[in-house]
């Protein structure tokens, strides 16, 4: 009602404003007096009318009284560049409201505070004003709506289909109902306000969760409550507004009247003195907040009561609380202490005195907690607050758990502790943090005693395990150094053995960040660095400096990879050094390391010797095997026989480099004794009493001679079940025959050029380099110049060999000594055969000197054995198996040696009467194994005709 008639106020001043406008325009005359009807008649037109009523009944009246075609007012709507129509008139009705960009528009100037006419011509003007097309639209005129402060609301403008002349009655008026529309919308807008402001206070008062009354003081009555009171005090509406309000504070009159009038002196007021009976008659403890209001021309008091009986409930509870608190501080074990920001104490429990060996809280609150009995590490080094982790915890506002910290006490002592640390926050804001920690000095040194006792036995569990687990004596003590790493927690380890010949250590493992056995450290001379001193003086050596450390001479790379620490142990059995053990570690080591490494010295030093002994016993065993295979094979004949020049030159050659370590190499046609030469060339040199091994290259598969020569490792190939020594290692320190050197694959060729230049090689799947001292005795019946030439002989391998040659001459070049040598076999083939053959007559003598021999002694040989088989008296019975050539010896066809072992042993055979076991069978004329026989026989094709 009151808005009403405040409306109705307004208009009747803005009417007299505008009477007293008109009556300053009538005094013009003529002109003026037109002026003074246009106003009149939109005056008439809008004078009762409000809100939007009034700005439609203003553009329709512009629009008639101006003449114009259209009219309309706009107000701002979200900024600056859009605006809003209140009222538009279109020619002949109103548009509904539309909000449209003033970019691009006359409207756009008019709303920056400009008057705005364009006379003519306005759609070219605003090309981009596409609803100037749509109006029809060639004239413009417009002013801004402006408030006392000079703000821009919106602006009133008329626009017309035709030329609109300059008429400065028509701006006058323009400018007239422009201010009047400028407070109609500031009267539209405060009524709008003042509209929502009673709808918020209505949803206020309605739905607030405190009780609110409007209270009448003087009269004792409750002019209005909210629901929240009516179920508060049990009232219903109707009731409460029945009920004094003294009625709800009985016992409470004179702080009931003394906070009524604090609040009307002051005009608001509050209070927690005062409780509320309900209407049951229960008390309730209450906060009320008043102020006061004017309700019917009478001054009134508004009050929020709040019924604080929960708050009242948790206040004494958390008194009960922080008493609770305050008991489990003094009575708990653990020491407990609070902290601000910066660290500094503000309240610590009785066990924190005592661990901490502090007599009074004052000795610690207020100081920093850090500086205190947190600044140095274990090792004495110092401890900065910004490394500290509990300290770091509480700036971030995060708690923290360290199960292993270092403290210390006030009389200068540290412990180990296990610590907490809980952020505190006050209203979201972090303010500090509450620390408790334990004494577990004595947990942890029993723990750590429990755990290395573990580590201790799985330590040696694993060695004893790992010495057991392979054949090579490297990939045992591999295993041992990856222990070490593992179980002694250090950056790597190595293990060195004796090589007593040379007064080194063999580095044989290397685990952890190192796992190669080359390098600088391979061979370490006993005496020489920390290794070589270890071994030296047989003493252990443990250090936590070893930058400066005389015995680390490597310091470049001690800086470089962080080590801090070193241990070195030296193995022995009995009085024997077997070798040392050694590792590096980038922690502190301890006295308790040295004894894990002493717990498992002597079981890796009793692994190292007998893995040795194990690998000397088999290798005494292979060169057992070996000799005993040579003195269990045939040959040709045990000394060298020959008279000839040509014989003798050869045995002159052979005095002349037995004496030597030269290389020789030996040709002749099959069957020339080549053999013979080597072991005569053996045994007169220095030698003498050491293992001659033959290799016969042809006689070997192409993909086992390399696995023949050089060994091969358990698993280096498929059907490779065990570890094999090769015959350059068993030849060691003495004398190895190739035989038939001409066979061998180019490919081998290279690698036996680097066993004869360099005395070194590598088994088959092995990366370990062996050194051998051998001598190299070759042996061809092939041309290896020829072969040189053909690309099947390397070039570099043979001028290696060729350093001393020897060549056997075929028998038929030195016939004189044919009775030589069949007197030697008949004396050899008497004893073996048990015959007694005394002659062997001219004629038989005469044919053996006329025979080409083309397989040469072996072949004279197999004949007088086949003879003396068949010879039933004292005279030697040739038969009939010497075949006379028919052409000259050059070319006479030359029977391959498998052909005269096919017919020697068909003729033993016939006379056996093809038995090949027992007395008198084949195989004992023979001198060979039946089994051995019967292989052979298959190998040629003898099967016994039917």
């Amino acid at each position: 009602m009151e808005d009403r008639e405040r409306t109705r106020e307004q208009l009747v001043e803005e009417l007299d404003a505008l009477r007293r406008q008109v009556a300053g325009l009538k005094e013009g005359g003529g002109q003026r007096q037109s002026v003074h009807e246009l106003l009149r008649r939109i005056v008439e037109g809008t004078a009762s009318a409000t809100g939007e009523e009034f700005f439609r009944s203003l553009v329709r009246n512009l629009a008639s009284t101006l003449q114009v075609r259209h009219a309309f007012v706009s107000e701002f709507t979200g900024g600056t560049s859009r605006v809003r129509t209140l009222a538009f008139w279109k020619g002949e009705g109103f548009l509904d409201s539309f909000e449209y960009d003033l970019a691009g528009t006359p409207c756009e100037q008019v709303l920056r505070g400009e008057i705005c006419h364009y006379r003519e011509g306005v759609q070219a003007l605003f090309p981009q004003d596409k609803d100037l097309v749509k109006l029809g639209a060639e004239s413009y005129l417009a002013i801004p709506m402006t408030d006392d402060a000079g703000t821009v609301l919106g602006h009133l403008a008329v626009l017309d289909d035709k030329p609109m002349p300059d008429e400065p009655h028509h701006l006058s008026i323009l400018k007239i109902f422009t201010a009047r529309a400028v407070a109609e919308l500031q009267r539209k807008r405060a009524e709008e306000l003042d509209k929502e402001a009673g709808e918020r206070f209505r949803k206020i008062f309605h739905y607030s969760n405190d009780a609110i009354f409007i209270i009448d003081p003087e009269r004792d009555r409750i002019l209005e409550a909210n629901p929240m009171a009516c179920t508060m005090l049990g009232y219903s509406h109707e009731e409460l507004l029945l009920t004094p309000i003294t009625a709800i504070h009985p016992k409470e009159m004179p702080q009931l009247l003394a906070f009524a009038q604090s609040v009307f002196a002051k005009g608001y007021g509050w209070t927690n003195e005062l409780t509320c009976f309900t209407k049951t008659g229960q008390t309730l403890p209450a906060e009320i907040s008043g102020s006061v209001i004017e309700m019917a021309g009478r001054p009134s008091l508004i009050a929020l009561v709040r019924n604080i009986t929960e708050r009242k409930r948790m206040e004494t509870a958390l008194k009960e609380r922080e008493e609770q608190v305050r008991l489990l501080l003094e009575s708990t074990a653990e020491a407990i202490y609070g902290v601000d920001l910066e660290g500094n104490c503000t309240f610590c429990n009785p066990a924190s005195l005592r661990i901490l060996r502090y007599g009074d809280k004052q000795d610690l609150i207020g100081k920093n907690m850090h500086a205190l009995i947190h600044h140095t590490r274990r090792d004495g080094t110092p401890y900065p607050v910004e490394e500290c982790q509990v300290y770091q915890s509480f700036q971030k506002g995060e708690g923290i758990h360290l199960d292993d910290e270092i403290l210390w006490r006030g009389d200068g002592t540290l412990f180990r502790a296990e610590c907490w640390s809980y952020p505190v926050r006050r209203d979201q804001e972090l303010i500090g943090s509450v620390v408790t920690f334990v004494d577990i000095t004595d947990r942890k040194l029993a723990e750590e005693a429990l755990l290395e006792r573990q580590r201790l036995a799985l330590l040696s569990l694993h060695v004893s395990n790992a010495l057991t687990q392979s054949e090579t004596l490297r990939d045992d003590l591999r295993r041992c150094a990856e222990g070490l790493v593992q179980y002694l927690d250090v950056a790597f380890a190595r293990i060195w053995t004796v090589n007593e010949e040379e007064n080194v250590l063999d580095l044989q493992a290397s685990a952890g960040m190192y796992t190669r056995i080359d390098g600088s450290h391979a061979h370490v001379p006993v005496g020489k660095f920390k290794i070589g001193l270890i071994a030296q003086e047989r003493r252990p050596h443990l250090t936590n400096s070893v930058i400066g450390d005389p015995r680390i001479h490597d310091q470049e790379w001690v800086k470089r990879e962080g080590m801090v620490a070193f241990a070195g142990y030296p193995l022995i059995v009995g009085d024997r050094l077997v070798g040392v053990m050694a590792m590096f570690s980038r922690m502190p080591l301890t006295e308790t390391t040295l004894q894990a490494m002493e717990s498992v010295a002597n079981k890796i030093a009793l692994g190292i010797d007998r893995k040795r002994t194990e690998l000397k016993f088999t290798s005494l065993q292979h060169t057992t095997s070996y000799l005993q295979e040579e003195i269990k094979a045939e040959h040709n004949f045990e000394e060298l026989l020959g008279a000839s020049p040509a014989m003798r030159k050869v045995f002159k050659n052979v005095e002349t480099v037995a004496v030597t370590d030269s290389l020789v190499l030996v040709t002749g046609e099959t069957g020339t004794g080549k053999e013979l030469i080597t072991r005569a060339i053996h045994n007169r040199s220095k030698r003498k009493g050491t293992v001659l091994v033959k290799v016969n290259c042809a006689a070997l598969p192409a993909g086992l001679i390399e696995s023949e020569l050089f060994g091969h490792e358990k698993g280096a190939f498929t059907g490779a079940l065990s570890r094999k020594i090769g015959r350059f290692e068993l030849a060691d320190r003495g004398t190895i025959f190739l035989d038939e050197i001409g066979e061998l694959p180019l490919d081998l060729q290279a690698k036996l050029l680097r066993v004869l230049q360099e005395g070194e090689f590598e088994r088959v799947g092995s990366a370990r380099t062996f050194k051998v001292d051998v001598r190299v005795i070759a042996a061809s019946n092939r041309d290896l110049e020829k072969s040189v030439q053909d690309g099947q002989f390397r070039s570099d391998l043979f001028y290696r060999l060729n350093v001393f040659p020897i060549h056997l001459p075929p028998l038929r070049e030195r016939k004189r000594d044919i009775p030589l040598l069949v007197k030697y076999f008949v004396q050899k083939f008497n004893a073996k055969l048990g015959k007694k053959i005394e002659t062997v007559p001219e004629r038989m003598m005469e044919a053996l000197e006329t025979y080409p021999w083309p397989g040469n002694v072996r072949e004279l040989e197999h004949v007088i054995e086949r003879a003396m088989i068949v010879s039933q008296d004292s005279d030697l019975e040739l038969g009939e198996w010497l075949v006379r050539p028919t052409a000259s010896v050059g070319k006479a066809r030359i029977p391959t040696l498998e052909e005269l072992e096919r017919e020697h042993i068909q003729q033993v055979l016939k006379v056996s009467g093809w038995r090949v076991s027992g007395e008198k069978g084949a195989a004992q004329l023979l001198g060979l194994k039946p089994t051995t026989l019967e292989a052979r026989m298959r190998k040629l094709g003898i099967v016994r005709k039917q």
